[in-house]
């Protein structure tokens, strides 16, 4: 099974998770699980270690930002490494899920919304 590994840090806000390692078939539902035992409230994603997105990781990421959405919350996707960011531009899903170029411009990005 491919490696997928989190590194989770909830104070302070907004709850940062760094993913590294291939998000597919097989990892998704790891990426799903660690998601549902997160707190409620905004989330950054730092994906720059992310080497692959495949379409079940899209959909974990897409599932995540409805949730986010209906309890008020944010979602924003920081440091997409080239590989993540080509899978957003060719599914047009940079134009859905929130990103910033940094994990510091994703933090200041849900801060501002949050004021």
């Amino acid at each position: 099974m491919p490696a997928l590994t989190f590194h989770i840090r909830t104070d302070p806000a907004p709850t940062l998770v760094k993913v590294a390692g291939e998000i597919d078939l097989l990892t998704a539902p790891q990426l799903c699980d660690c998601f549902l035992a997160l707190p409620d409230g905004d989330l950054v994603l730092d994906i720059s270690d992310v080497r692959l997105l495949a379409a079940a990781g899209l959909r974990v990421m897409l599932e995540l930002q409805s949730r986010r959405a209906e309890a008020g919350a944010q979602l924003v996707l920081a440091a997409p490494s080239p590989p993540v960011r080509r899978v957003l531009c060719a599914t047009r899903l940079d134009q859905t899920l929130r990103t910033a170029a940094t994990v510091q411009d994703a933090v200041a990005l849900v801060q501002v919304a949050a004021h």
